[in-house]
């Protein structure tokens, strides 16, 4: 038999999606519009006829009923709409793309997703409203930062449409170092079957970070030569000092110091808390070779650090460098601890695919106008994984650091309004997976 055309196959495929899609609209979604003949769906209809029992025989009506409604749910379950979608994925993988295992579910839609994007092909988007985590009455004032974007900058429509919330269930005197607190983190239950998808009911758990969880060796300065407050550092472990021209500058009290009176918080590992002082234009650099680390080219990573230039009464420009992606603040003597992260807003450059150079480093640059700037955690960390983005908990600006304390949370929403069949049963058949989106214009594979 002869291969089938993308368009034939697209066609197919997007015919096969509208069939699953009417049932669970028919099912559970329908607002009274359609079908025409009915104006309902069958939930409501069968909780009518529930509430309407009569006779002698109900227990063999309410089993009648219950197996249509299990009848109808099997039928857009995840189970059915990955078997109902396998042998139109199998076939364009084979016939169109030309390549890939078409034994493997991972490497087809990974194939899938590079032909899309390689051919500027977009589904409709689900047009998610991602939202951002929001504090409740917290005695910590840490933050939860969330990725919703891929390295190619498309939206990862792969979530459930839920609302989620994050609980603190352990801090530091119920089990865990300050600084690195734990989080139970879930979404909203789920309905009874898949005719009333509404929450994900998934959940993990996410932990705090601090320096002593960076990829960097020695990120909170802890390890240095000399003495604090006096010749300190004459020496800083694992870190490089040039000037801005990138010529050498040696460790010393007149271009550095180690401050044991101003610092942002002690670290779980118990090293003696203090922050660097940068006293002149200078620049310290850390390579991942040196910090003998490896990244993993799927999983993205956020440079946080977190410095005061009000100590010092620092007045110039700070360039903080991961790899190739710098965020750049211009300093005049802010108030506070204040915490930056790179990239700065965060989005696909937190892949490696963007940051990456030849023998990649991390590199804290400050170009002095007056004062002394402190630096006090340099953190290179990769997020969490959960229902498809990626989350860190981190300290925030403030005045001073307060750890979070048990039952201290933060919630977010996610709304997604838009009319997108193929994504939507993608998402539902093969969980975690999805293809580049647009929203309205562009369209490569049009739904039925």
């Amino acid at each position: 038999m002869s291969n089938p055309s993308r368009a034939t196959l697209e066609t197919e495929w997007a015919n096969a999606l509208e069939v699953l899609d009417q049932v669970r609209r028919f099912g559970a979604a329908n607002n009274g519009s359609y079908p025409a003949v009915n104006a309902t769906n069958i939930v409501t209809l069968l909780n009518t006829l529930q509430t309407s029992y009569q006779g002698d025989w109900l227990d063999e009506a309410e089993s009648a009923v219950e197996g249509i409604r299990s009848a109808v749910a099997g039928i857009v379950s995840q189970s059915n709409a990955r078997s109902v979608q396998l042998p139109f994925l199998k076939q364009y993988c084979k016939s169109v793309i030309g390549r890939t295992n078409l034994t493997s579910d991972d490497e087809m839609w990974s194939e899938m997703y590079k032909y899309f994007r390689d051919n500027s092909r977009y589904v409709q988007s689900r047009a998610f409203t991602f939202g951002s985590p929001a504090a409740g009455s917290n005695t910590g004032n840490g933050q939860i930062v969330r990725l919703t974007r891929d390295r190619y900058n498309f939206p990862i429509e792969s979530g459930y449409v839920d609302s989620k919330r994050a609980i603190c269930i352990l801090d530091e005197n119920t089990g865990v170092a300050r600084g690195e607190e734990v989080f139970q983190v879930v979404g909203q239950g789920s309905a009874r079957d898949e005719l009333e998808r509404s929450g994900s009911g998934l959940q993990t758990t996410f932990a705090g970070l601090t320096a002593d969880d960076s990829l960097l060796s020695n990120a909170g300065f802890t390890d240095f030569g000399g003495t604090a407050g006096s010749d300190a550092p004459t020496s800083l472990t694992n870190w490089t000092s040039t000037d801005t021209a990138g010529a050498s500058l040696a460790y010393s009290s007149t271009n550095y110091g180690i401050d044991a009176t101003n610092y942002f918080r002690a670290l779980p590992s118990g090293a003696t808390a203090g922050s660097l002082q940068m006293k002149v234009s200078s620049r310290i650099t850390q390579s991942l070779t040196t910090a003998g680390q490896d990244l993993d080219n799927d999983t993205p990573y956020l440079l946080v650090v977190v410095w005061n230039a009000s100590v010092g009464a620092a007045n110039g420009t700070l360039n903080l460098r991961m790899g190739s992606i710098t965020t750049t603040v211009t300093l005049t003597g802010q108030a506070n601890w204040n915490v930056t992260l790179v990239p700065n807003p965060i989005g696909q450059g937190c892949w490696y695919r963007n940051f990456a150079e030849a023998d990649l480093d991390v590199q804290i640059e400050f170009i002095r106008t007056s004062g002394t700037l402190n630096v006090a955690e340099v953190m290179l960390v990769p997020g969490t994984l959960f229902d498809g983005s990626w989350y860190w908990v981190l300290p925030a600006s403030a005045s001073a650091y307060t750890p979070f304390r048990v039952l201290d949370s933060f919630t977010w929403p996610d709304i997604a309004s838009g009319n997108a069949v193929i994504q939507t049963w993608i998402a539902r058949g093969f969980p975690g997976k999805y293809l580049p989106s647009s929203n309205g214009s562009s369209i490569g594979w049009a739904q039925a």
